[in-house]
């Protein structure tokens, strides 16, 4: 028994946690200069002060004490807060193992690091944490809707020129294939991520750490996946109005079929990049990190990390060489809609802009995420 045995605690109560207790009272006092918040347990008889440190009053305001002096503390790598965990007064709030208190203290020399894994302030990340599964939708979602809005007024355009007769057929046949597409789409997201947002929500706590590693693998496409979704959708929904057409109205021109299967093809390419990047800002800012806790990270992730890094050069020339293809063979093709041009033109400038910067952030998440393992696995490579 502890102290003057009133305590009904064993010598087996004491785990790691009171190591790393003890541990970071010595830390604490080579940063401040000062013992972490002692009040009156500081003092007496040792049987006293450690009577005194098991009261739950007394170890509450030890842990109030200790955030007061931190207040204090010029602090700008995350030690402190690493600390004031290791100090709390219920040993299932402090850190696990040693090493999940070295991987911690890891983050604290690298600033980076620190601010992509630890943050948990930012009000966007902590939105999609709590409804990933909406979040990632909604991304995929607004610029295939966009993206919609200016396909169906280039293609009734065209109607109204080339096929008169079918523009009513049209109009009935784009609302049907629309509801389609978007229900398809919204459903097979939420499947396809199923896996992934459900641990990210848990924040991966029933999950082995075998099962993290995959996971968090499987997080990193998540960007490659809404961006196939879409794009599958445009590809397929290319033919289908022709054919839906023909069907409803008897012979249509054969440059109906080329022009729908053209322009909805082009609207896939060009549309695929802008979830992609979204939704791999959300997976890697917002849900990776939920899936890291305090694990360290593993060499087995190398590969995903390296698959992304080429997944965003390749979207970002996507970004950039679509939509001017696009009004390359508008232009040439003299087609007399000169508002589509130019709708093309700045939306595409928007776009490689935005996309550049996207592509900036993520490359830059990628190496502090590569060099951390590299770090860990005690490789240069």
């Amino acid at each position: 028994a502890v102290c003057d045995g009133s305590q009904k605690m064993v010598a087996g109560d004491l785990t790691s946690a009171s190591d790393l207790y003890s541990l970071s009272i010595v830390l604490w006092e080579m940063l401040t200069g000062a013992r972490p918040g002692l009040t009156q347990s500081g003092r007496g008889h040792v049987s006293g002060v450690l009577k005194s440190l098991l009261e739950a009053d007394e170890r509450q305001r030890e842990v109030e004490q200790v955030s007061e002096q931190s207040q204090g503390v010029q602090d700008t790598s995350g030690l402190v807060e690493v600390l004031q965990r290791c100090l709390q007064g219920d040993p299932e709030e402090r850190y696990r193992t040693g090493d999940e208190l070295a991987a911690a203290l890891e983050l604290c020399l690298n600033e980076d690091a620190r601010r992509l894994l630890n943050d948990r302030t930012t009000k966007w990340k902590q939105i999609v944490r709590r409804w990933p599964q909406t979040a990632i939708v909604v991304t995929t979602l607004i610029p295939n809707l966009i993206m919609a809005v200016f396909n169906f007024l280039y293609n009734q355009g065209e109607i109204r020129q080339s096929f008169p007769d079918g523009e009513e057929t049209f109009l009935k046949i784009q609302s049907y294939i629309n509801v389609v597409a978007f229900s398809v789409g919204i459903a097979s997201s939420f499947w396809l991520i199923r896996t992934v947002t459900k641990a990210t929500c848990q924040e991966g706590g029933q999950c082995s750490a075998a099962q993290r590693v995959r996971l968090r693998s499987q997080c990193l496409q998540l960007g490659n996946t809404a961006a196939i979704v879409s794009t599958v959708l445009w590809l397929a929904a290319g033919p289908v109005y022709p054919v839906a057409l023909h069907l409803l109205k008897g012979d249509v021109p054969v440059s109906i079929y080329q022009h729908f299967v053209a322009s909805l093809s082009l609207c896939g390419l060009i549309v695929a990049a802008y979830p992609f990047f979204g939704v791999s800002l959300i997976a890697v800012r917002g849900l990776y990190p939920a899936l890291v806790g305090t694990d360290s990270l593993s060499p087995e992730e190398l590969p995903a990390l390296r698959k992304l890094s080429s997944w965003t050069w390749f979207h970002l020339i996507l970004a950039a060489a679509v939509p001017m293809a696009a009004v390359l063979i508008l232009a040439v093709a003299g087609l007399n809609r000169r508002w589509a041009l130019i709708i093309l033109a700045i939306a595409g400038s928007i776009g490689v802009l935005n996309t550049t910067a996207a592509f900036r952030l993520l490359q830059k998440d990628i190496q502090t995420l590569t060099g951390l393992i590299r770090r860990a696995d005690g490789s240069g490579r």
